[in-house]
C-alpha cells in the first residue's frame, strides 16, 4: 500500500476523533526583563485546553504559569491543575520539565502534561529563531529575501551550514548529516556565532540589563 492508495482511502472515509495540539509564542523584548509567553492549545472532542506559560528570558526560567478549561469530560479535571504552579522557578527545558512532570505521579491532567511537553519543544525552537532573526545578516537569510541579491537555494544551504556550526545540531537530523558539510559553504558562515552561543549571550545580556 502506497501513499496515494492510503491518502485515497482516509479522504473517502468520515474521519473522528480529530486531534490537535497548537503551539505559538510572543516574544516580549521591551519587558525587563525580556520574556517569551507560550501559548499551547489541545482540542479533541472532548478536550479544549489552553496552557499559558510566562519564561524569563534573563534565566530562562518559568514565571508564571495559566490554564483554561473550555471543555473537559469531567467536573472534577478542573480541579488537578493546582500543583502545576510548582513550575513556577523551573528551567525551561526538556529534561527539567519531564523530570518536574514525573514527580506527580499520574495524579494531574495527562493532557496538560502532554502540553507542557509540548509547549517546551516549541520553546526551545522559537527561542532559536528569534535569535537567528536578530543575529542572522539579513542579505543570508533564507526567509528574508527581500535583503540583498543572493539566490535562494544558495541562502538555504548557507544556513543550513550555519545550523550544523552548532555541536548539539550536528548529526541530529538527516537534514543535519556530518558527511553532507562543504566546507566552501562553511567558509561563508566562519565569522558567525553559533546557536548555543548565542543563546548564552543573549542570557546573560538579559540578566545584565
Amino acid at each position: 500500500m502506497g501513499l496515494n492508495e492510503l491518502r485515497s482511502q482516509h479522504a473517502h472515509r468520515e474521519s473522528s476523533f480529530n486531534l490537535r495540539y497548537e503551539t505559538n509564542i510572543s516574544w516580549l523584548p521591551d519587558s525587563r526583563p525580556p520574556r517569551g509567553i507560550i501559548h499551547s492549545v489541545m482540542k479533541d472532542p472532548h478536550h479544549d485546553l489552553e496552557l499559558y506559560i510566562g519564561v524569563s528570558l534573563a534565566n530562562m526560567q518559568i514565571d508564571d504559569v495559566g490554564f483554561v478549561f473550555n471543555r473537559s469530560p469531567f467536573p472534577m479535571c478542573r480541579d488537578s491543575v493546582s500543583r502545576y504552579r510548582e513550575f513556577i522557578g523551573i528551567e525551561m527545558s526538556e529534561t527539567k520539565i519531564i523530570r518536574k512532570l514525573d514527580e506527580f505521579e499520574k495524579r494531574n491532567c495527562l493532557h496538560m502534561n502532554e502540553l507542557f511537553q509540548v509547549s517546551v519543544k516549541a520553546f526551545t525552537s522559537g527561542f532559536a529563531f528569534y535569535l537567528k532573526n536578530k543575529n542572522i545578516p539579513g542579505q543570508m537569510d533564507e526567509y528574508r529575501m527581500h535583503i540583498g541579491e543572493i539566490p535562494l537555494l544558495e541562502r538555504i544551504e548557507t544556513m543550513r551550514h550555519w545550523w550544523m556550526k552548532d555541536r548539539r545540531v550536528l548529526d541530529s537530523c538527516y537534514a543535519y548529516r556530518r558527511e553532507t558539510i562543504e566546507e566552501t559553504v562553511n567558509a561563508k558562515i566562519e565569522n558567525l556565532k553559533p546557536i548555543t552561543r548565542l543563546m548564552i549571550e543573549e542570557v546573560k545580556a538579559n540578566n545584565e540589563s
